[in-house]
C-alpha cells in the first residue's frame, strides 16, 4: 500500500465512510486546514 497512492487513498476514504457510518453530524472548527486536507481526500 505504501508504494499505490490510490490505493492508500481509497482505504482513507473507507475508514472515513465508517467513522461517518457512527454519526450523525460533523462539526468542524479551527484553521482552514482541515477543510483543505478533507477536499485533498475527497476532490480530485
Amino acid at each position: 500500500m505504501e508504494e499505490n497512492t490510490m490505493l492508500y487513498k481509497l482505504k482513507e476514504m473507507e475508514y472515513v465512510e465508517k467513522i461517518a457510518e457512527k454519526i450523525n453530524n460533523i462539526s468542524l472548527s479551527g484553521s482552514g486546514q482541515i477543510v483543505d486536507q478533507l477536499k485533498q481526500i475527497f476532490v480530485k
